[in-house]
């Protein structure tokens, strides 16, 4: 699997990289989650525009954004403004949506940028090929907080998001029984065995696929959202206790 380095953190290679959502409302707040962040073994940032008093007004967002660099020093920080079919807490029109993920890459801020399917096509491809010119990360997402599609559904995915041209295809569906959690960790091996395929992001959300947080590596994820004060999907783990299992499964299978 091909793999991609920012700012010293590879994605792809070794144990999953833990990345710490940031979803308080205030800049302020998001500020003192991230001096908590930046103590603990956290190797990224999300911050989730969606949730800031300021989702509806691009200007202060990325004032915002701004201080959030600033404050997160020289780790990864990816921007993700989560819509509502998605599971987020804003909504903005696919213009509005489209200008303020713009205005994020052309920020110099975020080093990776969450992009949703959702969009049409077209925009999303212009959207990656304008992170790609800007030197960030383009993690093209999909959502399901219903159910596991089959593998043969997110494999396909997978496989449109890489011909859009979209650094890191990322899924994160509900596993309402163990057989969802096979089925995601079986799409996501699928789609990772080769020596030129990207890395992606798969996540089974809930209790039956917390297994899919800590053992991706096994299978090709390259990233687990794991909590520091307050998580912003279903399933989701502390960041210390996260780490101590990624990183023991990790020697298991160096060793």
């Amino acid at each position: 699997m091909k793999t991609i380095n920012m700012r010293g953190v590879t994605f792809g290679e070794g144990r999953m990289k833990i990345i710490c959502p940031v979803t308080a409302p205030t800049v302020e707040a998001a500020l003192e989650t991230i001096e908590l962040a930046k103590r603990l073994h956290v190797d990224a940032v999300e911050y989730r525009a969606d949730r800031s008093v300021n989702a509806h007004d691009t200007d202060k967002l990325m004032c915002d954004l701004r201080r959030v660099r600033d404050c997160l020093g020289n780790r990864p920080l990816m921007f993700t403004f989560r819509s509502v079919p998605e599971g987020g807490h804003a909504e903005l029109l696919q213009n509005d949506y489209i200008a303020l993920v713009r205005a994020a890459i052309s920020s110099g801020c975020a080093d990776m940028i969450d992009i949703e399917h959702r969009i049409a096509d077209a925009a999303a491809k212009e959207l990656i090929d304008h992170a790609r010119a800007s030197g960030v990360i383009s993690i093209y997402s999909y959502h399901n907080f219903n159910e596991t599609p089959d593998a043969g559904r997110l494999c396909d995915f997978i496989a449109h998001a890489r011909r859009l041209g979209a650094d890191i295809p990322k899924c994160a569906v509900m596993a309402r029984d163990r057989g969802d959690l096979l089925t995601l960790l079986a799409a996501t091996e699928r789609m990772t065995r080769g020596e030129d395929d990207t890395p992606v992001l798969t996540v089974a959300m809930g209790t039956d696929g917390v297994l899919s947080r800590l053992a991706g590596e096994f299978f090709g994820s390259c990233m687990t959202f794991c909590t520091v004060n307050a998580s912003s999907a279903p399933g989701q783990i502390d960041c210390e206790r996260a780490y101590a299992a990624v990183s023991a499964l990790h020697e298991c299978i160096k060793a």
